[in-house]
């Protein structure tokens, strides 16, 4: 029963890390869509932003997950550590950072967008499910070394 809730807690803090990053980088760039003229609404682009990212980062997320869940990992430097990670490395596989020496400004701009939406969200996930990672688990017993 602890486990199943602590699936519980951690799919949570996976989706309000998803729509807090979501709602970051929908905010960076609703003022350059917003000069183009009528858009979409902003509640409508913040749902797309969180979609994409919950979409894309759900399997290497759950990785993370388990990792930091069977190693007892709690700190929050180690979950915004891995939420930048996690972000930098989607926008450079969907091609918005391109290794290119005409467009390090923009390539720039957008890694740190990037880590600061990927650092946010791990402080999200950690203040939700990770400070109590791998709480649900019986503590070793000690040795009965003499």
């Amino acid at each position: 029963m602890a486990l199943i809730s602590r699936l519980f807690v951690i799919l949570l803090g996976y989706f309000a890390a998803s729509l807090a990053a979501g709602a970051i980088l929908i905010a960076f760039e609703w003022q350059a869509w917003s000069q183009m003229g009528p858009g979409p609404d902003l509640i409508w682009l913040i749902g797309y932003g969180f979609f994409n990212i919950a979409g894309v980062l759900l399997l290497p997320s759950l990785i993370v997950f388990a990792v930091t869940e069977t190693a007892h990992i709690r700190h929050p430097l180690a979950y915004a550590v891995l939420g930048a990670l996690g972000l930098v490395l989607l926008a450079w596989y969907v091609g918005l950072i391109r290794l290119q020496p005409a467009t390090h400004f923009r390539d720039g701009v957008v890694a740190a967008i990037m880590t600061g939406a990927g650092i946010v969200a791990g402080i999200v996930y950690w203040s939700i499910a990770g400070r109590n990672a791998g709480g649900w688990r019986k503590p070793p017993l000690p040795s009965q070394m003499p």
